[in-house]
């Protein structure tokens, strides 16, 4: 850890500034929103940069955000210049390939989406036809069923339902059934679908999420925090509630 630094706003209020690194074999992969590109770092742009940074008010002077460039960009030039657009976006092509579904928008689907999760949960495939079933009516915002396909595939799922099986009815509705297939983990498959879910019940009039796993450190990543212990039906062992509100708790 460095030593202590100024704030760029007021120098009286320091702190400690945290550089955090990635593994760079292993790049984050996501779909920018519309209208978006990425922009990978060039010889010349430190200046930009300040810039930048200087426009948004977070720098006073040019030599203010040369200080700061110094101390945190310049240690990881060797990095930005070590890895080209094309090493990032062969890693990015993998996701390009996945689709996230609601349900509702493909109902044809139903029947493999049933089958898929009775054969990861081992819950009754009766159940998750009903449950979808009622999804497709439309009639009311939960139940709700999302799928990730990669070409005809599904890769991984999840639902919204009332109650996921615990004795805090209270909490509602819940996020359900969340799965990745083991060779497609450890690409962002079920946090993306996560994030679109989220955005997708917000969009229904639904701020505030909740969860239930025996999982640490995974749904936190995501903007989840965890609520409490809760007891599932007929488990002998508590499980934890996480919980998840549009303003990103």
């Amino acid at each position: 850890m460095n030593s202590m630094e100024p704030d760029n706003h007021d120098e009286r209020i320091r702190y400690y500034e945290l550089l955090l690194e990635r593994d760079l074999e292993r790049l984050p992969d996501f779909k920018l929103p519309e209208g978006f590109r990425f922009v990978f770092y060039q010889p010349g742009d430190r200046d930009r940069w300040i810039d930048i940074e200087k426009s948004a008010k977070e720098f006073t002077s040019y030599e203010q955000g040369l200080r700061s460039w110094n101390r945190t960009e310049h240690p990881v030039l060797s990095d930005l210049e070590r890895v080209s657009a094309d090493e990032i976006l062969k890693g990015m092509e993998v996701f390009m390939n996945y689709e996230m579904i609601r349900l509702e928008d493909r109902p044809e689907l139903m029947e493999q989406a049933a089958e898929w999760f009775h054969k990861k949960w081992g819950i009754p495939l009766a159940a998750y036809q009903e449950s979808m079933e009622e999804c497709l009516t439309g009639e009311h915002v939960v139940p709700q069923w999302y799928v990730t396909l990669e070409g005809t595939h599904i890769i991984g799922g999840m639902g919204v339902i009332e109650n996921d099986f615990h004795d805090r009815k209270d909490l509602a509705p819940n996020v359900c059934a969340v799965y990745t297939e083991e060779d497609k983990r450890g690409q962002g498959v079920a946090g993306q679908l996560l994030d679109f879910v989220c955005r997708d019940m917000r969009s229904r009039g639904i701020d505030t999420l909740y969860l239930v796993t025996d999982h640490t450190s995974f749904y936190e990543r995501y903007g989840w925090e965890f609520l409490c212990m809760v007891q599932g039906d007929g488990e002998a062992n508590m499980s934890r509630m996480y919980v998840h509100t549009s303003d990103g708790r």
